[in-house]
């Protein structure tokens, strides 16, 4: 998802499923998307519910995650580009912006680990103009979002 969605991600966008947690990427309570089609919902990947995501979401008060001394999400993006640049060195191409990446790194992802077009065009809110996009967007389908988010193997940091 693109950074200034994950910046205005609420408590309220999470729900569970089963056994599975999903969070909603949605124009609810005056956001923006890009597209219409930019509204979706996307299974919680293990890996960040191993991280303890889900803990801290359960844990948060009401509203905005991710508030900081900011109300304004899209002045968390040069915030997350500080913290990654404190994570991963960029000393050789210093005019790399880290989080216009994140999206590219999800999708090189799910080619590797196979994941199906349609379920990765979903979830990055992607569209190829067919008629076909406008079906299928039911809860019915989450169990099969949640197997092709559980292809992606992990990036493990060492």
């Amino acid at each position: 998802m693109r950074v200034s969605e994950a910046g205005n991600l609420r408590k309220e966008d999470f729900f569970e499923i089963g056994d599975r947690w999903f969070w909603k990427v949605t124009t609810v309570g005056a956001r923006s998307l890009k597209t219409a089609s930019s509204e979706r919902r996307i299974p919680v990947h293990k890996a960040l519910v191993d991280e303890g995501f889900i803990d801290f979401v359960k844990a948060a008060k009401s509203g905005r995650l991710f508030k900081g001394d900011t109300k304004d999400a899209i002045l968390i993006q040069p915030r997350i580009s500080t913290w990654v640049r404190s994570l991963i060195p960029f000393d050789k191409r210093p005019e790399l912006s880290p989080n216009h990446g994140w999206r590219h790194l999800f999708e090189d992802l799910c080619r590797r680990d196979h994941v199906p077009e349609d379920a990765r065009n979903y979830m990055t809110g992607r569209t190829d103009g067919g008629s076909q996009e406008l079906y299928g967007r039911s809860e019915v389908m989450l169990p099969g979002l949640a197997a092709a988010m559980d292809r992606i193997i992990p990036i493990r940091l060492t």
